[in-house]
């Protein structure tokens, strides 16, 4: 008696223990049903860009043009549209292959870059956009760097427009260095009575890089600048070859170029033409007599 109850016990113990592990297990393949059901519902295009940018690294000679390719993919589970492309510049020509691709495609981007005339670094890029939920705006990178043809730091350009932001007057001035190797340092910045250099200094620029400087004016509220040409600056170096490098500021208000002025004659009662701002000379009638001006055209 004592055997067959311990028998009838043993075999309800494993009767449960295999029910269990039958609910786990049907469990189990509900839940992987249930996720595989989602992720058919949640699929999304997954855009692949190799290579992120495309390098050409230093350039010995400049050839001027430069062909590139990129592979673009979608590893996504369901179709990835491109929906448009646009180079950075007009010196970047691009063409995609193919703008719709099914889960697993892939096809390429191929073009250009025209670098006439570039010394220095060169970054440029291409924007894709796309339906990729997580990657709508993608940019594909152009680097490529030349030799500059001169020696120590140099300014890109000798002279500077100065621009009125609120109550100061600003000026962005790009700093070059020419050396292959060596960094070189901007130690400081001399510059005219009531202008100031907010950037640390001292300021290193890499070999065959560019730096920017912003120069400052404060202006009094309300104050409206006197126009101003070659106000002289000085910027210095830790470079044998150039330590001094100088330029000048200049400052014209800036006037909408669509501007219409029409102005009235009040000796002959009839309107002027309309004058085009800025111009050297005013839009008159052939017939109009020589020497006849707008008031306050330049």
């Amino acid at each position: 008696m004592a055997v067959s109850r311990e028998m009838e016990t043993r075999g309800r113990v494993y009767a449960t223990e295999r029910a269990q592990g039958m609910h786990r297990v049907w469990g189990l393949v509900w839940a992987v049903c249930a996720a595989l059901c989602v992720s058919r519902l949640v699929a999304d295009p997954v855009l692949l860009l190799e290579p992120a940018t495309y390098e050409w690294g230093r350039q010995a000679e400049n050839k001027e043009v430069y062909e590139f390719s990129f592979k673009i993919a979608n590893e996504g589970d369901s179709e990835l549209e491109i929906t448009n492309v646009r180079p950075g510049c007009g010196c970047t020509k691009v063409d995609l292959k193919k703008s719709k691709l099914a889960p697993g495609e892939s096809t390429q981007m191929t073009g250009t870059l025209r670098t006439t005339g570039v010394e220095g670094k060169m970054n440029k890029g291409i924007i894709l956009t796309t339906n990729d939920p997580k990657r709508k705006t993608a940019i594909a990178g152009l680097d490529i760097r030349f030799p500059f043809n001169c020696q120590g730091l140099r300014m890109k350009y000798t002279t500077y427009g100065a621009r009125q932001q609120q109550d100061s007057l600003q000026v962005y001035v790009y700093m070059e260095n020419c050396e292959a190797e060596a960094a070189i340092q901007i130690k400081a910045v001399e510059l005219p009575e009531g202008w100031d250099c907010p950037d640390t200094l001292p300021l290193a620029v890499a070999a065959e890089d560019k730096q920017t400087l912003r120069l400052v004016r404060q202006l009094a509220p309300g104050t409206v600048p006197e126009p101003f040409d070659a106000l002289a600056f000085k910027v210095l170096t830790d470079s044998d070859k150039t330590p001094e490098v100088t330029g000048s500021i200049s400052y014209r208000p800036r006037v909408a170029a669509s501007t219409r002025v029409t102005q009235e004659n009040a000796n002959e009662g009839e309107a002027r033409p309309a004058v085009r701002w800025p111009l050297t000379t005013p839009l008159v009638p052939a017939a109009a007599t020589a020497g006849e001006t707008a008031e306050g055209n330049p």
